[in-house]
């Protein structure tokens, strides 16, 4: 459980950088061939991370060949999602500055969830789950003082 603990606090760190170095990038090359490189590079390190899965757990590999041929359209909604956090959010930091994109990403972030928990997990609310998303959203407002 510390690891997934750990790897969200990573992640965090990530969900960052990642924009931020993109809109460095942005005032010396085209996004367009920024969102084409991102997109190529996540390409290769997901191929390579497929081998390396594939080699160590041969068994999955099969599970996954078996359930391509079960395609759905929705499959490809991660991806396109993946595409417009690597496009969009060096925009908003551009735009907002890294602080103000956070605040409203992360509360964005938090409304969602908990709908998302409620439908489609069935966990119900609470008082402190919603008081949370409401301090989600004064955050963004107090950062316009």
């Amino acid at each position: 459980m510390i690891w997934a603990y750990l790897s969200s606090i990573a992640l965090s760190a990530i969900l960052i950088i990642q924009p931020f170095l993109n809109k460095r990038l942005y005032d010396q090359l085209a996004p367009s061939t920024i969102t084409v490189v991102n997109n190529f590079l996540s390409f290769v390190f997901a191929f390579i991370y497929l081998v390396f899965y594939a080699i160590l757990n041969r068994k999955h590999l099969v599970y996954f060949t078996t359930n391509l041929n079960q395609f759905s359209w929705w499959w490809c909604v991660p991806g396109l999602c993946g595409f417009f956090i690597v496009a969009g959010l060096p925009y908003c930091f551009a735009k907002l500055g890294a602080f103000k994109t956070t605040l409203i990403l992360v509360s964005g972030q938090i409304i969602i969830s908990l709908l998302l928990d409620y439908f489609a997990n069935s966990i119900p609310l609470s008082y402190a789950k919603v008081a949370a998303a409401i301090l989600g959203i004064a955050s963004i407002f107090l950062a316009q003082l």
